[in-house]
């Protein structure tokens, strides 16, 4: 759900481990609703592991581009978000709006489960 309406979202993000066993990540993706709009974004994210497999935590920011009238709110919006994958690469996310000088006032705009991770090798 974005704004109260459904979505289905794709998003590609290229993590790093560092040295101090973190991870920095950038990506992008887009979000279409069921009657076609679209809606676009960059982010970056921090995180860690926590435990076997995939487990991991990241926080990190969204910045939304869109042409839609519908959904032109998301043209002056950054996310923020939390991101948590168990073991198996099963993904929850929850993005708030972030509103400036409103430290207090975060509000969810988005929930959603994604599909495990399937990573293909690199040859």
């Amino acid at each position: 759900m974005l704004w109260g309406v459904g979505v289905n979202a794709v998003v590609t993000y290229l993590s790093t481990m560092l040295q101090n066993g973190t991870f920095y990540g950038d990506g992008t993706g887009f979000l279409t609703t069921e009657d076609g709009e679209l809606v676009t974004y960059r982010g970056a994210r921090i995180g860690w592991p926590t435990g076997p497999g995939w487990s991991s935590s990241f926080r990190g920011a969204l910045y939304y581009q869109t042409a839609s009238k519908k959904l032109a709110e998301a043209n002056k919006v950054v996310g923020v978000y939390g991101h948590r994958s168990d073991a198996n690469g099963a993904n929850q996310i929850k993005v708030w709006e972030w509103e400036q000088y409103a430290q207090a006032n975060l509000r969810v705009i988005f929930k959603g489960k994604q599909s495990p991770i399937h990573p293909t090798p690199f040859l």
